[in-house]
């Protein structure tokens, strides 16, 4: 129907119309209204369905990533554990003081070393070490022997440094010009420092 059917259209052949007519032709096309109405309802339920799904299907996706990172998190909390455990496991062990003390005797009894004195220093200390330092006077019939006692004790498997050392013959008539020190007696003083981790 264009314009000119509208224009041309006989207006007045509604009033013509009964009602009884159209609720007739009402009542007779009643199954088509039914079905019409039917397609239109599932229609609107199936679109409600299809967008109930995809919020569902959505909210699942974002679980989903949520669920993820929280498992990137704890694998990564768990590689550092594993790392921090690690380290500490490579770290030197720590050892009392007492302890250091009969194992540097001991060593000194080997390697033919008399320990004079041992003094402790003191601690010092931060957030995460103490520090023990004691200080050793120390005597040697050779160089080599003494030498031989540092090295020992900067080998320990311990956590234990040698700070500094200092030493010189213990008697006047070495006190000059010498062909070899590995056989000159002498005196030393050592620092050493015990190393305790407090986090550890």
């Amino acid at each position: 129907m264009n314009f000119d059917d509208l224009k041309n259209f006989d207006w007045q052949s509604l009033q013509k119309i009964s009602p009884e007519e159209v609720v007739f032709f009402l009542q007779s096309k009643l199954t088509l209204f039914i079905n019409t109405g039917m397609i239109l309802v599932t229609l609107i339920v199936l679109g409600a369905l299809w967008n109930n799904a995809r919020a569902q299907q959505a909210a699942l996706l974002r679980q989903l990533i949520a669920l993820k990172q929280k498992t990137e998190t704890v694998a990564a909390g768990k590689a550092a554990a594993k790392e921090y455990a690690d380290f500490f496991a490579q770290l030197p062990k720590p050892i009392e003081s007492d302890e250091l003390r009969d194992v540097l005797s001991q060593l000194a009894v080997e390697r033919h070393i008399q320990i004079l004195e041992f003094t402790p220093l003191g601690n010092k200390e931060n957030e995460s070490i103490n520090l023990l330092q004691v200080r050793m006077n120390l005597v040697s019939d050779t160089y080599r022997d003494m030498v031989a006692y540092i090295r020992a004790i900067e080998t320990l498997p311990f956590a234990v440094r040698v700070d500094k050392w200092s030493g010189r013959t213990k008697d006047a008539r070495f006190q000059g010009e010498v062909n070899s020190l590995a056989e000159v007696p002498i005196q030393a003083t050592v620092e050493i420092g015990l190393v305790v981790l407090k986090n550890g």
